[in-house]
């Protein structure tokens, strides 16, 4: 373990994973789940904390990707995106939280991924409700990563919906 706050993802991980339980030393454990519950797939396939950094890091690369894709389609420059996704994959603390058992990289991921979506969504008229609806899966997503995921969606959407009675 690198972090303090890391043991508790893990241990949180480790009981649902072997008893089912949300939870440390079989108490439930109040708080965001879906960072645990990702990490307990690594548990259940038998890999332990080594196949959960590695699927961190699997995560990590994907978010980099969606930030060049997201940059891409907000500004419209092929350039921009290239240089977004440069930025992301570099950046240290991405690389940083990749290797860490906590939830912000499934947290950025789902923010990233939302973003990206409501982004799409504003722009396309074919699938425009299939994007938003991926776009409040992924604000779901992002609030049981982290809990301050649901007001940031709240507040998302609220911009979105006047965009929308706009124009």
């Amino acid at each position: 373990l690198y972090q303090a706050d890391e043991g508790g993802y893990t241990l949180a991980a480790r009981s649902l994973a072997e008893h089912g339980v949300y939870g440390i030393a079989g108490a439930p454990k109040l708080g965001p789940p879906l960072a645990p519950a990702f990490f307990a797939v690594s548990f259940l396939l038998g890999g332990g904390n080594v196949i959960a950094r590695l699927l961190q890091a699997v995560v990590s690369a994907a978010t980099a990707w969606m930030i060049g894709r997201l940059t891409r389609d907000a500004t419209g420059s092929p350039r921009a995106g290239l240089l977004a996704l440069a930025v992301a994959a570099v950046y240290p603390f991405f690389i940083y939280y990749s290797g860490m058992l906590m939830s912000e990289t499934v947290y950025l991921a789902a923010v990233v991924g939302g973003l990206w979506a409501l982004v799409r969504s504003l722009g396309e008229r074919g699938e425009r409700l299939v994007l938003a609806a991926a776009a409040g899966a992924a604000a779901a997503a992002a609030g049981l990563a982290r809990g301050e995921g649901a007001p940031i969606a709240l507040v998302l959407w609220i911009l979105a919906a006047l965009a929308c009675a706009r124009g």
